[in-house]
């Protein structure tokens, strides 16, 4: 494994996908990847790295992958939706748009404010929709809509 930054307009490599096969035993499948250039990339396969650095396609600087933004993004979202609880049954509908927006709830958590309750799935659903400038986020919409 090697980490590059790419200094071709573009390079092909592959990365290892488990598979199962027609016959249902577990394989190993190589799926390809296409890194542009300046994109910094984890290339696993020795044979691409040797092919690259062949053809000059990588920059000649150490680089490092930067942090995954979408996991942190993630971890801070489950936080301020765990740090702002789970609203109240009775909670009125501007109550409700002011946590969605503010705690930022994954599905999970708006199945759990529902509380297994048809008229509160209802009053999230709403609150989602307006939460949302009128586009809601379907899995969140179809679980609640399970709900009722």
């Amino acid at each position: 494994m090697a980490v590059v930054k790419i200094r071709h307009a573009q390079f092909m490599f592959y990365v290892e996908q488990p598979h199962t096969g027609p016959d249902g035993e577990d394989q190993i499948r190589l799926s390809r990847r296409i890194a542009l250039k300046g994109e910094i990339v984890d290339i696993p396969r020795d044979e691409d790295m040797s092919r690259g650095e062949e053809a000059g396609a990588f920059e000649d600087e150490d680089v490092e992958l930067p942090p995954d933004d979408d996991a942190a993004e993630d971890a801070d979202a489950a936080n301020a939706a765990a740090a702002a609880g789970t609203p109240d049954i009775n909670a009125s509908h501007d109550e409700l748009v002011n946590w969605i927006q503010e705690a930022k709830p994954n599905e999970d958590a708006m199945v759990e404010a529902a509380q297994n309750d048809p008229d509160m799935a209802n009053a999230l659903m709403a609150a989602e929709n307006e939460a949302s400038g009128g586009d809601p986020r379907k899995g969140v919409m179809t679980r609640l809509k399970a709900l009722t």
